[in-house]
């Protein structure tokens, strides 16, 4: 099995980090537009790439690297939308 550079790590966990920041922002505007089920798909997507994340980093002593979080996540409940 191939080894992954500290340089390709580092490439890959900047994408992680520049995908879930436009995961987030895609569900923000979901939500605002009412597709709620299209949201709530694209925060589970945010979660698979911070897990991914998470896995790639786990043993080497830095602090997590996808720090965008889902509005959701940030204060727990879904945005409301006019109901």
């Amino acid at each position: 099995m191939a080894e992954i550079t500290p340089q390709d790590r580092g490439k890959a966990l900047a994408e992680l980090e520049r995908i879930g920041h436009t995961l987030t922002q895609m569900s923000e505007w979901l939500y605002s537009a009412g597709e709620e089920r299209a949201a709530v798909m694209l925060e589970e997507a945010w979660k698979n790439a911070v897990a991914a994340g998470w896995l790639m980093q786990r043993g080497a002593a830095r602090t997590p690297v996808l720090t965008h979080q889902p509005r959701r996540a940030l204060n727990g409940a879904r945005p409301e939308h006019g109901r």
